[in-house]
């Protein structure tokens, strides 16, 4: 599941293993809870001159994890 989200100039990606879930099923719960945890960071950010600042994208990028 890749891009999981392009807003600001910048695209997150992350990709969810079935094998590391247990699970097609449970990959894609995983997934999509992590979009929306996404989502909601980068609706309350703030941008600078249209993009997204780089804290925003730091916070994102932790949020993803490795």
């Amino acid at each position: 599941m890749a891009p999981l989200r392009e807003q600001g100039g910048v695209t997150f990606t992350k990709y969810f293993s079935d094998k590391q879930y247990g699970g097609g099923r449970k990959a894609l719960d995983a997934a999509e809870k992590c979009l929306g945890d996404l989502k909601s960071l980068l609706d309350i950010s703030k941008r600078v001159n249209g993009r997204l600042s780089n804290v925003t994208v730091k916070k994102a990028e932790k949020l993803l994890g490795p």
